[in-house]
């Protein structure tokens, strides 16, 4: 009996565990890669947005809006001024069977015209974000 034939098996095991973590390692990184490549949101024209007549809200219009991907489910529409969300709007629809218009309270937010609106950020279900300077009428 050899004394060192244990050491060759044992050796043998270790240089196996090793190469199965490798390969565990390549796999979670291809998974995380791949999980991450979802189609992004991305605007090719802007929603507008115009000041409600009785001084009280918001009206945001996405008809002549273009996002992508068309079949995106859109949850909410946030309305920001000043850096801060004044407004959120729950849409809960794909990009194709949006709304032509949606209104949002602003009042007690210190919005005077749709000038005061500096940024609308649509967020999809994915987690995905895209914000647009909107168009003001």
């Amino acid at each position: 009996m050899n004394i060192f034939e244990g050491d060759k098996r044992a050796q043998g095991a270790t240089e196996y565990l090793l190469m199965l973590a490798a390969v565990l390692v390549v796999v979670a990184v291809a998974v995380s890669m791949l999980m991450g490549m979802g189609p992004e949101l991305a605007v090719s024209s802007p929603a507008s947005v115009e000041y409600s007549s009785d001084n009280t809200s918001v009206i945001v219009g996405t008809a002549d809006m273009q996002v992508s991907p068309n079949d995106a489910t859109i949850e909410n529409i946030y309305v920001v001024s000043g850096g801060t969300t004044v407004g959120t709007i729950n849409v809960n629809s794909t990009v194709a069977n949006m709304d032509l218009y949606y209104e949002v309270d602003v009042s007690g937010e210190g919005i005077t015209s749709g000038n005061d609106i500096d940024e609308l950020v649509l967020a999809d279900d994915a987690g995905n974000t895209v914000s647009m300077t909107p168009i003001v009428k």
